[in-house]
């Protein structure tokens, strides 16, 4: 059971202000990309027995931290030990190291170490702890601040056993910088065959895959049209028949980072999200099973989760119906240019016709004839 609690076990110590400060790594994430190795170290004057700190972490963030893959240092009888007692040969650590992560706030890392010994660390400066660190596909690139708060440092003396407390102050961290290189994944499930995206960089659509921007709302109706490429920060309907699971790839821009957590495209109707979204009113797509397409069905005020990368749809307030029909609509080069009244002659392909050929279909002025 991972140990917690350091904050109470030092309440009692009378903290003063100190100096020393705690320091982060430099690091390059790839959104999506891979966890990358992080060292907090401290930068100290004194010999300190035990330390508490949290660490917020930005948007878009998420951390590794396992026990039994757990590297920390500064301990006396070892560089590189696990943060509970026993492990390994029956061997006795000297200090303890616990964590929690997400419990005390969201994308907060809480860190603890203590020694049952009283035993203070080998050094006043050096590496305390090692975490991975791994941007989501859709973070926003730059150097965002990490907030290291609350961090405490206490002392033992052994001649006297008086606890000497000491606050440090609170800082902010610039050493991590997120690239503009991003990887984010598309998937549709081939059982369902329809789902939703919405991406941080342009990307082509992979082979298979369908996608679809909505037009238009006409009673339960939504209309959507066919798109023949995937543009950023834009929501989109996706199908393919037999599923799909991968991976595309592309640049963000970081000046259109929606700082909202999510995008509602140019209809006014689906809305793309960022960050994970929280959402008691809109529609959600799920298949139907009696029709060829799905179905956005009215959350009717249950809370739903609506996961980075995914979309939900939004109606005019008057419009309360439990589902909403998805209606692809289908657009050629005849519809195009039917209401052309520009005098040229076109052929079905939309394409302008100079000399006409007789008996074929020919449109003009946005009227359909058969050329003599």
């Amino acid at each position: 059971m991972k140990r917690i609690f350091l904050f109470f076990a030092l309440a009692a110590i009378v903290y003063t202000a100190q100096a020393d400060q705690i320091n982060i790594s430099n690091a390059t994430l790839n959104p999506g990309g891979t966890s990358v190795q992080v060292t907090v170290s401290l930068e100290g004057t004194r010999l300190y027995t035990s330390y508490n700190m949290d660490i917020t972490l930005p948007e878009g963030w998420e951390i590794e931290l396992y026990e039994d893959e757990l590297s920390v240092y500064m301990a006396t009888e070892t560089d590189d030990f696990y943060p509970s007692t026993g492990r390994g040969n029956n061997k006795t650590y000297s200090h303890n190291f616990s964590f929690t992560y997400g419990v005390v706030g969201n994308r907060v890392l809480r860190v603890a170490c203590t020694s049952n010994s009283n035993a203070s660390f080998k050094a006043n400066s050096g590496d305390l702890f090692t975490i991975y660190l791994q941007a989501s596909p859709y973070a926003k690139p730059g150097t965002p601040d990490i907030s290291i708060t609350g961090v405490a440092f206490a002392t033992y003396d052994s001649g006297t056993g008086h606890v000497d407390g000491y606050n440090f102050n609170n800082a902010v961290s610039n050493a991590v910088t997120v690239t503009t290189d991003a990887t984010a994944p598309l998937y549709v499930n081939p059982s369902a065959q329809w789902s939703t995206c919405i991406l941080p960089f342009d990307a082509e659509l992979p082979n298979g895959v369908s996608a679809y921007r909505s037009e238009r709302v006409d009673g339960n109706d939504v209309y959507f049209s066919k798109v023949t490429s995937l543009q950023a920060y834009i929501p989109y309907v996706l199908h393919a028949a037999t599923g799909f699971s991968g991976n595309v790839s592309g640049t963000v821009d970081p000046a259109n980072y929606p700082e909202a957590g999510y995008v509602t495209d140019t209809a006014g109707l689906l809305n793309g999200a960022i960050t994970k979204q929280s959402i008691t009113t809109g529609y959600v797509l799920q298949k139907d099973p009696e029709a060829e397409t799905p179905k956005f069905y009215n959350v009717n005020g249950q809370t739903f989760f609506i996961p980075e990368g995914r979309c939900w749809l939004t109606l005019p307030a008057e419009t309360d119906a439990p589902s909403i029909r998805l209606v692809i609509e289908e657009t050629s080069a005849i519809n195009m240019i039917d209401a052309a009244q520009d005098g040229l002659i076109y052929n079905i392909l939309g394409q302008p016709v100079s000399q006409p050929i007789p008996g074929q279909v020919y449109i003009q002025n946005g009227k359909k004839y058969i050329h003599q």
